[in-house]
C-alpha cells in the first residue's frame, strides 16, 4: 500500500499521499520480524518516502530517518543481492545531503565510500553508470573544496592554534551556508508568488498556490501553464544567480592575493620531526616555525 501511495505522490505531487505512504510503510515495518527476508525492502520503501518528504519540506528529522532506514537495509542486504548497488547509492546521496546541511566531513567521507562501492558493482553498460559517476565526481569536488580551504588555513597558523582555527573555519563555513540559504529563501518567497501571478494571468489562485507549494505539480498542467511557470522560475532565480556569480568573482579575485604556503616534510604536528618521524636537523637558535615563516615570506 505504501508503494502505491508513493507512486501516486510522484505523479500528482500531493503531500497527503506521501504522508499515507510513510504511515503504511511504518506500520508494515513494525509488524515485520527481524529475520523476515523482505525487511530490507520495506526499510528501503520507507527510506524513499522520507527522502521524498525531505525534498518537499526540508526537515532534517526526515533525512535522519531516511539514513537510519537505509543504513539498516544495507546492513541486512547480502553481498550478492541485485539491489545492493542501488541501496549503496541511495545512502551515499543521503549522507551527501546531510553534509551540505551540517558540514560534517564524516558524512562526505561516507558518501564517497558508499558511492565508490556502488560504482564497483555497476556494469559498464548499466543505465545508472553515468549518474553514479557524476555523483562521485560531485562528492570528490565537495571534499576538495572543503579540504583545500582547511589546508590553507592550517598552514597559516602555528600548530598549537590548529584546533581553534579548524573549529572557526567550520563555524564560518556552516554560517555562510546558512546565510546563503536564508537569502535564497527570502528572494524565493518574496518574488515567486508575484512572478507566478505575472506570467500566469487568468489562472485560478488555488492553482497558483499549489504551484508555489510545489513546482513539480506543473508537470501535469497544460503547456501554457508550464511555460508560464518556467518563465516565473527564471525570473525568480535570476537575482540569486547574479548575486552568487558576483560573490564567486570576488572570491576568485581574492584567491590571487593568497600567500603560497610551503607544505614541506617538516610541516608536522610534532615539532622537530618530519612526516616520517625522523628528527629534523635545524641550526641552533632557529625554530622550525621561523624557517617556514621565511619560506612563506619569500613566496
Amino acid at each position: 500500500m505504501a508503494g502505491y501511495y508513493n507512486n501516486r505522490f510522484k505523479r500528482l505531487d500531493e503531500l497527503g499521499d506521501l504522508e499515507q505512504a510513510i504511515m503504511h510503510a511504518s506500520h508494515a515495518l513494525a509488524l515485520t520480524p527481524d529475520d523476515h527476508p523482505d525487511l530490507p525492502r520495506y526499510l528501503s520503501i520507507l527510506a524513499v518516502s522520507y527522502s521524498d518528504r525531505v525534498k518537499r519540506l526540508g526537515d532534517l528529522g526526515d533525512l535522519e530517518q531516511a539514513i537510519k532506514c537505509q543504513s539498516r537495509a544495507l546492513y541486512l542486504t547480502p553481498d550478492d543481492h541485485p539491489d545492493l548497488s542501488i541501496r549503496l547509492t541511495n545512502l551515499a546521496v543521503s549522507h551527501s545531503d546531510r553534509f551540505r546541511r551540517l558540514g560534517e566531513m564524516r558524512d562526505l567521507d561516507q558518501a564517497i565510500d558508499y558511492q565508490s562501492r556502488a560504482l564497483g558493482l555497476t556494469a559498464d553498460d548499466h543505465p545508472a553508470l553515468l549518474k553514479r559517476l557524476a555523483n562521485l565526481a560531485v562528492f570528490y569536488d565537495d571534499r576538495f573544496e572543503r579540504l583545500g580551504s582547511r589546508v590553507g588555513a592550517q598552514a597559516s597558523v602555528p600548530h598549537e592554534d590548529l584546533a581553534s582555527l579548524t573549529a572557526l573555519l567550520s563555524v564560518w563555513t556552516s554560517l555562510g551556508g546558512s546565510v546563503g540559504s536564508a537569502v535564497a529563501t527570502a528572494i524565493w518567497t518574496s518574488t515567486m508568488p508575484d512572478n507566478l501571478d505575472k506570467y500566469l494571468p487568468g489562472v485560478p489562485q488555488a492553482t497558483i498556490t499549489k504551484l508555489y507549494g510545489s513546482i513539480k505539480s506543473a508537470r501535469n498542467a497544460s503547456p501554457e501553464v508550464r511555460k508560464g511557470v518556467i518563465e516565473a522560475y527564471g525570473a525568480t532565480t535570476r537575482p540569486m544567480f547574479i548575486i552568487s556569480l558576483g560573490l564567486s568573482c570576488i572570491c576568485f579575485i581574492l584567491a590571487f592575493f593568497m600567500p603560497n604556503y610551503y607544505l614541506g616534510k617538516t610541516q608536522n604536528a610534532v615539532d622537530g620531526k618530519d612526516l616520517a618521524g625522523e628528527v629534523v636537523n635545524t641550526t641552533a637558535g632557529e625554530s622550525r616555525r621561523g624557517e617556514e615563516k621565511k619560506r612563506n615570506e619569500s613566496n
